[in-house]
């Protein structure tokens, strides 16, 4: 927008009103760095309008769509001052980004510390598991066997009787020891698949705080990509407005060394 253009939406006749407020307002809104980065210089003009409304210097100029945005080669002190105001909080903006990126990493490591604690954890438990398994697993053989001894056991003890009743007795007695041998073995089996349960569900538990740890620092990886992009194109309006202002400085300048010049 034009200068002229600004005093037309605003309504300006020479009076700064609440209603002229609340317009410039929503313009300074509308044409904000954040809001609008396809337009830079509107900002600039509209800093400079509202800088002369509050002093009272603003003068009502009327409206001409021919007239060309030559506003933005204004060389008036309000108008660097504005490019300078500008360009600091830019850059008050850029230092709050730069410690958001500093906690954020703070988070991730963290977060990552976390991840590897929790992959040492699940690593303890598999082994735990593994060997668990595999004692579970021998019992289970050795109660086939015993099932088998047992079984022979009892062909003797029918042959023995047959023959001495003595020797049927202690092969009774053999039997009886087995079986309580058998016993005392499934209670240390069944202790064993409890205890397999629980640290099955322990590893659950572990690998679910892992996976909340991992979906959280995607999260902040995903922060950590708009915060560098947000922290870029603040890093491009700088050097925009950089630019504007050492040309206003330097038109400045050359306008100053004319009127000496001219006295001269």
């Amino acid at each position: 927008m034009t200068r002229e253009e600004i005093i037309e939406y605003i309504k300006y006749n020479g009076r700064y009103t609440k209603d002229v407020k609340k317009r410039l307002k929503k313009l300074l809104k509308k044409y904000h760095p954040d809001n609008n980065r396809d337009d830079k210089d509107t900002i600039l003009v509209l800093y400079q309008v509202k800088k002369e409304l509050e002093e009272g210097t603003l003068k009502n100029t009327n409206y001409s769509p021919s007239k060309s945005k030559s506003n933005v080669e204004d060389t008036s002190e309000s108008y660097i001052y504005f490019i300078e105001l500008l360009i600091k909080r830019l850059k008050n903006k850029r230092i709050k980004i730069d410690k958001k990126i500093e906690d954020l990493y703070k988070k991730m490591n963290y977060h990552y510390e976390q991840i590897n604690n929790k992959q040492d954890e699940i690593s303890f438990i598999d082994t735990d598991i593994y060997e668990l398994e595999e004692e579970i697993n021998d019992l289970l053989k050795l109660d086939i066997v015993d099932f088998t001894i047992i079984c022979l056991i009892l062909i003797i003890l029918f042959f023995l009787l047959y023959l001495n009743i003595l020797f049927g007795i202690v092969i009774l007695f053999l039997i009886i020891i087995e079986i309580y041998y058998i016993n005392s073995r499934r209670k240390i089996y069944y202790e064993k698949k409890d205890k397999l349960k629980q640290i099955k569900i322990i590893r659950k538990n572990v690998k679910k705080e892992y996976s909340i740890y991992k979906d959280k620092v995607t999260i902040l990886e995903k922060d950590e990509i708009e915060l560098k992009k947000e922290k870029r194109r603040i890093n491009n309006d700088i050097s925009y407005y950089n630019h504007q202002l050492n040309k206003q400085k330097d038109n400045s300048l050359t306008k100053d060394t004319k009127k000496t010049f001219i006295k001269k």
